[in-house]
């Protein structure tokens, strides 16, 4: 799917990945800090904290992209959560997901399996092309030119990877794991990816 939008002062766009809602055994995978007091998994600890924590950043007039892995639970329990967050949002579709599902809560502007994002900002002609995937790609589109890589899935360990590769020199180009917990269980902005990615090299490795 090919989507282009613009980003105004009015309404921001935001990235995460792998909120894992009403999903008990990835509070241990993570080691995801949503625990009671006698240390157990605290599955609707964590749901309350993703959602309010999505909330404290997004606002109703923006756009959130969700690169996947989102609720474990029915029809009915993954509406409920899905309505109590803001914004409108865009899905790409994880490993763990079911379309069958996630199709009957209405609450997605779009859903698809793999996305370029051209992302036009600062009220002028720049543009930024994105390619949302919740798995890490070696190779995506241009990258050769510049364009953002964003992916899920992951959790955190491609990075540290004992791949000498993966772990040391993946991750210097353009590209970033949006899972949440990478980014404090929080949406990144868009402006807090463009400045990360100020920090990270075009390295064309495929010569295409």
């Amino acid at each position: 799917m090919y989507l282009k939008i613009n980003k105004t002062k009015e309404r921001n766009i935001f990235f995460i990945s792998d909120p894992h809602w009403c999903h008990k055994n990835v509070i241990e995978y993570d080691n995801r800090p949503f625990r009671t007091e006698s240390g157990e998994p605290d599955i609707e600890l964590m749901n309350k904290s993703l959602i309010d924590n999505w909330n404290s950043v997004v606002s109703k007039e923006d756009i959130v992209f969700l690169l996947g892995d989102v609720v474990f639970g029915g029809v009915q329990k993954t509406t409920d959560i899905l309505n109590q967050l803001n914004g409108e949002i865009h899905l790409i579709m994880g490993n763990h997901d079911s379309y069958k599902i996630l199709s009957k809560t209405g609450r997605f502007k779009t859903i698809s399996d793999k996305m370029n994002l051209y992302v036009k900002y600062d009220d002028s002609k720049k543009g930024q092309l994105f390619i949302l995937d919740h798995f890490a790609n070696l190779i995506w589109d241009k990258h050769h030119n510049g364009s953002i890589h964003l992916h899920g899935h992951s959790h955190g360990s491609l990075m540290r990877s004992p791949i000498d590769y993966i772990r040391d020199e993946y991750y210097k180009r353009k590209v970033m794991d949006v899972g949440c917990v990478n980014i404090d269980y929080t949406p990144i902005s868009f402006d807090e990816i463009m400045d990360i990615m100020d920090n990270k090299v075009i390295d064309t490795i495929d010569h295409h």
